[in-house]
Parts: structure tokens; C-alpha cells; sequence
């Protein structure tokens, strides 16, 4: 949780940097002295707009692709408009315009749920950016009085610097808690990111209106932060292909591929334990794989919160525990208060739908009278790298046999391979 935190902080501090551009101009070079880089650097929000929409289509996500088109035709629209090619009949009142008309594109590209990219809705999705800009330029053509007094009241604040209309802050932050409170886990560090980078467009848009001109340092302060959200937004979808790649789906801890990169890591010290739920099969064959799954999702939240090591799920109903740096001796009890505290927990089997997304008992709070409760055992065998375990497939295959000892004194117990 707390690594969540730091990273949620260093991303908001990225998506924050616009604010210090004043303070970081004078330690740029003159741009007639680099001035390939200059372009290099004016053109790099493309390369990475583009690098993550077709990341986002390779991970089957047509709403990252659309995002990413959204954000490239923003800083495009920046980028002649600060290069003098475009001059709308009201500068100001379109910049407000378009800033809410996007961030109600991104809340309108959310709602629904992924669709295919040759589908109607992905079709809906496409004409969506076309209207957001064709409706801003229609507003301003317009020369609507009201509409002209909505996006330049200012009723919230009143500090010197802000320029946007306060219901553009109203919307942002409206359409901020509707893409976190609603937690799609395929998508949803994509969907915090989006969030971050309304930070930064926020500031893109403010700035464009103090400036209300053309100018090179205009024309760099948005290359700026439309590199700091492809930047973000590339992490969140790199973290996504890591999600697809080393999470089991299931339980939501890191899977087989994820264990094996972790062996590559260790050093000369260190324990495995492999862990195998008892009975798992007739509880399969009892209660329906349903409530499998629920056992599974169970016993991994438990190994998480309670054995201090780095979990991850072996396969079918097997886990592993991996220890770095710790000797055997150091935490078997460890483990072994681990396992007792699960064999003295009940697990309730889910009989309604009502209980039908919740993982423990703990979590399904307090009122399960009625609800038939088992008993869910482990059995665990342990090892540690020694003279005769010198690699980690020794040491894993010493730990299976550790484990198959258990099973064979009756299951719910540790047992030890030494070298």
C-alpha cells in the first residue's frame, strides 16, 4: 500500500511540473542554439501518444486508443494555435469550450463498457472527438450571451493566475470521482493516469489564457506537459501489460511467470515454501468450482496479509512463498502461525447472491447465521538454499517433497527439507 502511495505521489508531482516551468525556462539553452532538439522535443508527444495507442490496442482496449487520438488532436490544436495558423473569432471562449466539451469526451468514453474496434460503439466513440471540436467551434461562432456569461463566470475562486470558467473545474473534478469510484480492474491504472494528466491539461488550458498570445515560450510550456501525459499514461499501461503478464486473474497475487522471474533475483540466501490447500479437490466436487475460485481468492488474501513474504500462485491450488535473504529457521514459526490462524478461521459458503462478490467472511461482515462454514487447512513444506539445494529448482524440489511429507502425516502441518 505504501509503494501504491509513493508512486500515486511521484505521478501527481510529474503531472504537477508545468507549475515550476518558469523556474526551469532559464536552465534550458537558447533555441536558436539547439533547435533540431528543440523540434525533436516539440514532436516527442506524438511518439508517445502514438507508442500508447497501440499498446492500448494490443492490450484490446479500444478506450486508451480513442484517448490517445483525443490527447494527440489537443496538442495538435495547442500547437497551431500557438504557431499562429489558427485564429478563432473568440480566442478565450473557445479555449473554455473545449476544455469542458474534452474532459466530457473522456467521461463519455468511460461509461460504457470495451467494446470491438470496428463496432458501433467504437464507431460513437470516433464521432465523439469530431463533435467536441466542431462544437466548440460552433459555440464561439454562435455568439450566444448566456453561454458566453456560463464560460467565463468565475463564482468558486477569485486568486490571481486562474482564467478557466469555475464550471470547468466542476466538471473536471466530477468526472475525476467517476473514473475512480468506478474500479474496472482491466483498466483502471490507465483510468488514474487520466486523471493525473487532467491535472496537467488543466494547467495547459489556464496558462494558454493568461498568456492570450502566440509565442515560443507558450508554444514550449504545452509541449511540456503533453510529454509529461504520455509519460504517465505510458507508465499506467505499462503497469497494465505487467498486470496482464504476472497477475493471476483469479486471485489477483503474482502468478507462475512472476515466481520465476523472482528466482532469477535471489541471492545466496534465501527460503521457498510451497503451499497446497487440503482436500481442494473434494471441495471442488462438493460445493461447485464456484466456490473453488472463492476458496482460492480466500487463501491467497490470507498468505498475503499474514506470512510476510513475496506470495505468488504455482498453480491450480498450490502457492509459493519466497523468503530472500532469510534462513529457514528464521521463519518457519512465521509460517506456521500462518497456517494455524487459517485452519482456526471459517470460511462461509456463499449461498445467495448477495454474498456472490465478497472474498472472507471477515469481509462479508458480521451477520452469517444460516450460512453453512468449513474449515480451510494448508499444507506447506519448506526448504532453504544450502551446500545441497545450491539453485532454486533444488531448493523448490526439496520443498515439494517437504510438502508431499506433510500431506502424508495428515495435512494442516509444516514440514522441513534440509540440505
Amino acid at each position: 500500500m505504501k509503494n501504491y502511495i509513493l508512486r500515486f505521489f511521484l505521478l501527481f508531482l510529474l503531472a504537477c511540473v508545468p507549475l515550476f516551468f518558469s523556474f526551469l525556462k532559464p536552465l534550458l539553452p537558447p533555441y536558436n542554439k539547439v533547435s533540431t532538439a528543440y523540434e525533436i522535443f516539440f514532436l516527442s508527444p506524438f511518439l508517445l501518444f502514438t507508442l500508447v495507442a497501440f499498446l492500448g490496442m494490443r492490450l484490446n482496449q479500444t478506450r486508451i486508443f480513442y484517448t490517445m487520438i483525443m490527447m494527440t488532436l489537443l496538442y495538435v490544436s495547442f500547437h497551431r494555435l500557438t504557431a499562429g495558423y489558427i485564429e478563432p473569432l473568440n480566442y478565450t471562449l473557445f479555449l473554455h469550450t473545449l476544455f469542458i466539451l474534452s474532459i466530457l469526451y473522456f467521461l463519455y468514453l468511460f461509461i460504457f463498457n470495451e467494446g470491438a474496434l470496428f463496432g458501433l460503439l467504437s464507431f460513437l466513440r470516433a464521432a465523439g472527438i469530431a463533435c467536441v471540436f466542431v462544437l466548440s467551434y460552433l459555440i464561439v461562432d454562435s455568439g450566444f450571451v448566456i453561454l458566453h456569461k456560463v464560460l467565463h463566470g468565475q463564482w468558486l475562486t477569485s486568486f490571481n493566475g486562474w482564467k478557466l470558467a469555475d464550471i470547468s473545474l466542476i466538471i473536471l473534478v466530477g468526472t475525476s470521482i467517476f473514473l475512480l469510484i468506478n474500479k474496472e480492474k482491466a483498466i483502471y491504472s490507465f483510468k488514474i493516469a487520466l486523471v493525473l494528466s487532467f491535472i496537467t491539461l488543466l494547467l495547459v488550458f489556464n496558462n494558454t489564457l493568461v498568456e492570450n498570445g502566440f509565442s515560443l515560450d507558450l508554444k514550449m510550456y504545452n509541449a511540456v506537459a503533453f510529454n509529461i501525459i504520455g509519460l504517465i499514461s505510458l507508465y499506467s499501461v505499462y503497469k497494465l501489460y505487467w498486470q496482464n503478464v504476472y497477475i493471476d486473474e483469479l486471485t489477483g497475487i503474482p502468478n507462475r511467470r512472476a515466481f520465476n522471474e523472482q528466482l532469477k533475483k535471489l541471492g545466496r540466501k534465501y527460503t521457498i515454501a510451497m503451499i497446497d490447500i487440503d482436500f481442494f479437490k473434494k471441495f471442488n466436487d462438493t460445493y461447485g468450482h464456484t466456490e473453488g475460485d472463492n476458496v482460492l481468492r480466500y487463501v491467497a488474501a490470507h498468505l498475503q496479509e499474514t506470512s510476510h513474504a513475496k506470495i505468488f500462485r504455482y498453480g491450480g491450488e498450490e502457492f509459493s512463498a519466497v523468503y530472500p535473504g532469510q534462513k529457514l529457521n528464521d521463519i518457519y514459526w512465521r509460517l506456521e502461525q500462518m497456517r494455524e490462524s487459517l485452519a482456526n478461521r471459517q470460511f462461509a459458503i456463499r449461498m445467495n447472491e448477495t454474498n456472490r462478490n465478497q472474498r472472507s467472511e471477515k469481509d462479508r461482515g458480521r451477520s452469517l447465521d444460516g450460512i453453512k462454514k468449513v474449515k480451510v487447512t494448508i499444507s506447506v513444506g519448506i526448504s532453504q538454499r544450502s551446500e545441497k539445494f545450491k539453485n532454486p529448482e533444488d531448493v523448490i524440489e526439496a520443498a515439494d517433497k517437504a510438502l508431499y511429507t506433510a500431506k502424508r502425516k495428515g495435512r494442516n502441518q509444516c514440514s522441513v527439507k534440509r540440505g
